[in-house]
């Protein structure tokens, strides 16, 4: 059994005591969600985040296909041109908006002979809180389970 132990969407609700005509980023609710897995045979971030979108590139089928390109991570539904999300590069992958999030947050990968870390922290969905729960953020905790399944099985391959 892999452990990706965390938080898979964590909301945070908007202070109560803003007032409306003070709008702040902390008055968007956002979701974080983090996976723990074991150690990498290469441990590295790189490593870590090459794995991540070249599986998810095949692992959903033709619904989803992933472009990389030197600043910047785009993820497209069914082959279209309908852009699901866009990150932007270098460093953490900041959230750039798309189809089912609004710009803001990070989604950061993690790595070193303890442990490797996936982060999706300050992600504002496009959806309302109550609709994203049982529709985006289950499919999003769902692809991360079966993201820690791949890793589990490659490791188990590598002598």
């Amino acid at each position: 059994m892999v452990d990706i132990s965390g938080d898979f969407e964590r909301a945070r609700q908007p202070p109560s005591a803003t007032p409306p005509d003070f709008p702040t980023h902390k008055d968007v609710p956002t979701v974080d969600s983090i996976q723990r897995y074991p150690a990498l045979a290469d441990p590295s971030a790189a490593e870590l985040a090459g794995l991540y979108w070249s599986w998810l590139d095949g692992a959903l089928g033709p619904l989803v296909s992933v472009r990389i390109e030197l600043q910047r991570v785009t993820i497209f539904l069914l082959g279209l041109r309908a852009i699901l999300l866009t990150l932007k590069r270098p460093g953490a992958y900041s959230v750039d908006g798309g189809l089912l999030a609004k710009p803001g947050g990070n989604f950061t990968f993690e790595a070193d002979e303890q442990g490797s870390v996936t982060s999706l922290t300050g992600f504002s969905p496009t959806l309302p809180l109550w609709l994203y729960r049982p529709t985006h953020g289950w499919v999003h905790e769902w692809t991360m389970r079966r993201f820690a399944r791949f890793l589990a099985q490659r490791e188990a391959r590598i002598p």
